[in-house]
Formats: structure tokens, sequence, C-alpha cells
């Protein structure tokens, strides 16, 4: 029964590291890594279902990283939530539950905060900012490119266009959390069953 806390864990100090820096150092993740081997290893009736579901994770993980849409952490982070395969059908509700938690964060976010125009060196200060424009020129989809070009101005005056969000692997842990509360009240054989 490793596996489950593992996971969790990592996913939370990614989001926390992500939340606050808009950076996650990859040393979190190697518990995880570890965790997954041994997962994949000890249940060899599963392992072609295991290593299928994480290839094909990672392959669409890594085009919407190459289109710009998620960041590479998060498609680490998409790996190991999908990973657990004793239930066909885990996927689907953990797919289920991120989309419930996406909606519900951006309900919030876009009623508690407007689109706003603050400073670059505010900007800087805060990583919960997201550029949407500067000079009245749209930024890229992704965030951290949209970061990188605003910390090359120079100028500390500069007024920036930008709306509040959170992290994507914020979205991910939280919807784990639920996740895992969902397989202890419903589907606790599973959780016993594992590693």
């Amino acid at each position: 029964m490793y596996y489950y806390p593992i996971i969790l864990i990592s996913l939370i100090f990614a989001a926390i590291y992500d939340y606050r820096t808009r950076y996650i150092n990859d040393v979190i993740w190697i518990p995880s890594v570890i965790a997954t081997i041994i997962f994949v290893v000890t249940i060899p009736d599963l392992f072609l279902q295991i290593t299928s579901r994480i290839l094909l994770i990672f392959v669409v993980g890594s085009i919407l990283a190459y289109l710009k849409f998620i960041g590479q952490a998060d498609v680490i982070a998409f790996i190991f939530a999908f990973s657990d395969s004793y239930s066909l059908a885990s996927p689907i509700t953990f797919m289920f539950i991120l989309l419930c938690v996406i909606f519900i964060n951006f309900v919030y976010v876009s009623q508690k905060f407007k689109s706003t125009i603050i400073s670059i060196s505010e900007f800087r200060r805060k990583p919960h900012w997201i550029p949407v424009n500067f000079n009245n020129v749209p930024l890229y989809r992704n965030i951290n490119n949209r970061r990188d070009i605003l910390f090359d101005v120079t100028n500390r005056d500069t007024k920036i266009s930008v709306v509040y969000g959170h992290p994507f692997v914020l979205y991910i842990a939280e919807s784990y959390i639920i996740y895992l509360i969902y397989l202890i009240l419903f589907q606790y054989k599973f959780i016993v069953q594992t590693p």
C-alpha cells in the first residue's frame, strides 16, 4: 500500500513548488518513478496493461506539451496519476474528477479575479500571475514561454495585462486526492491489493 501515498506526496510537492515558483525540480519525481517501477514489476499479470497505459499517456502528453497546451511536468504528473491499473474504469474516473476540478477552479478564479494591468516588477514577485498580452500583442499559449519573454524586459515600470491562474499540476494533485477518497470509499479492495 505504499504506491498511492508516494504518488500523492510527489504530486502535492510538485503542486506546491509549481504554485510558488512555476518550476518543478525533477528530484521531486524520483520516489514516484521508483514506486511505479516496483508497482509494474510486482504485478506481472498487469504489466502489459500498465506499461501500455503509461506509454499512451506519455505520447498524448508529449504531443500536448509540444503544442504548448501543457508543460513537461504536467505530462509527468499525468503519467503517475493515471498509472494505477487495477480497474479499467480508473482512468475514466480520474479524468472525470480532473475535469470537474478544472471547471470548478476555472469558475472560481474567473469570478474572483479579473484581468488586470500590473508592472513587470510586481509580475516577477508573484508567480501566480499569468501574462495575457504585452504591448498589445497576445503572448504564446505556453505560460512558461510567456513568463520567459517577460523576464527579459529590462524596464521594471513596463505594464502588462495579466490574469490570476493556478498551475495545472495543482489541479492534478487536487483531483488525485479526490480520486483516492473515491477509491477508499468505493473501491477499497484496489487499494488493499496495491503493493
